[in-house]
């Protein structure tokens, strides 16, 4: 079938990896995962840490692109908690990375983040809001602690969480 259709056409990674030419695609959805995202929207979705789990594959490619898209909406989505080697639970949603952790995309580039708990509008929103959107899509058993943390470093104040 794709062998001897006209309408399959094979590119090379160069180009199927070029953000400006994905972003010449009108109302481009790009749907990509991640394993762990910060308060910002800093995302590490080949490393937690230094650990390695994958590579980049297209994912900044594809977000980029989607911001470049008429019309294009990227979703970049994960488990709000995953379980280590002990069997203990844990948020993938956390105020700030972890030292020496990788980012594969900035936050700037993310349009949605995606957890089971709802959906976080962070496209052009400022800190604060991106803050208060990303709390909301964290496990429910996290929240508290993870609002307080955030408290913590002065980006947010508990009354700035009301507006």
């Amino acid at each position: 079938f794709v062998g001897t259709n006209p309408k399959v056409e094979t590119r090379t990674m160069d180009y199927m990896l070029d953000p400006m030419e994905i972003g010449k695609q009108d109302n481009l959805v790009a749907i990509n995962c991640t394993l762990m995202v910060d308060l910002l929207g800093q995302a590490c979705s080949e490393a937690q840490g230094i650990k390695q789990y994958s590579s980049v594959g297209g994912s900044f490619a594809y977000l980029y692109g989607a911001m470049r898209s008429k019309g294009g909406r990227s979703f970049l989505c994960l488990r709000s908690t995953y379980k280590n080697e002990a069997g203990q639970r844990h948020s993938n949603i956390v105020p700030w990375l972890p030292e020496k952790s990788i980012v594969t995309t900035p936050k700037y580039l993310h349009m949605y983040i995606v957890s089971e708990y709802g959906v976080a509008d962070v496209y052009l929103r400022t800190n604060k809001d991106r803050i208060r959107a990303l709390l909301k899509i964290a496990h429910p058993d996290y929240q508290a602690e993870l609002k307080e943390q955030i408290i913590s470093t002065g980006m947010i104040s508990e009354e700035e969480f009301a507006k």
